[in-house]
């Protein structure tokens, strides 16, 4: 589990969760998969302090905490469980799984976005794509489809680019 996917389209990137933030999601998405309680989900797994974010901040919910990318993930299966259990209306959420992805070569990844590999790293060195070594310590990259699909291409960007190459 490395990338997340909310109902809105937005990716996270679930790779730099703690240990004990890593089991807490675990336990969290658990609960959501045996459709516990919406109201009770948010109390216990999402604000409460069984939360190791909201532990760590004394029982609030601060900016750093709302921004971080297990507490998005958990506010993400809260308004799943709500839509699945009539306290949310529906407006053209995607509710498929949120953990499947498909992990593909870089070479592959700039090919289907239409952009050169270098731009496809440099994507990846601002955090806008999500990737990972294909082996353990190797070089050799595999890309995130969910991110591959979230990332807006910056046209401006590109134009620069292009400018700056030669001719």
């Amino acid at each position: 589990m490395l990338t997340y996917r909310t109902c809105d389209g937005r990716v996270l990137d679930l790779s730099c969760l703690t240990e004990e933030e890593r089991q807490h999601f675990e336990r969290a998405y658990q609960a959501y998969r045996n459709g516990m309680a919406a109201p009770s989900f948010s109390n216990e797994m999402v604000h409460g302090m069984a939360n190791p974010l909201v532990g760590r901040a004394g029982g609030w919910v601060t900016r750093e905490v709302y921004r971080h990318p297990l507490f998005q993930a958990l506010r993400d299966l809260e308004d799943r469980l709500g839509l699945a259990q009539g306290y949310l209306e529906p407006a053209g959420e995607d509710l498929s799984d949120p953990l499947e992805d498909e992990w593909i070569p870089a070479p592959e990844a700039a090919r289907r976005k239409g952009v050169t590999l270098m731009g496809l790293h440099n994507a990846i060195r601002r955090g806008d794509v999500i990737a990972r070594p294909a082996k353990p310590g190797g070089r050799r990259l595999l890309v995130s489809c969910n991110s591959l699909g979230a990332w807006k291409i910056d046209e401006v960007r590109q134009a620069n680019a292009k400018a700056r190459a030669p001719t």
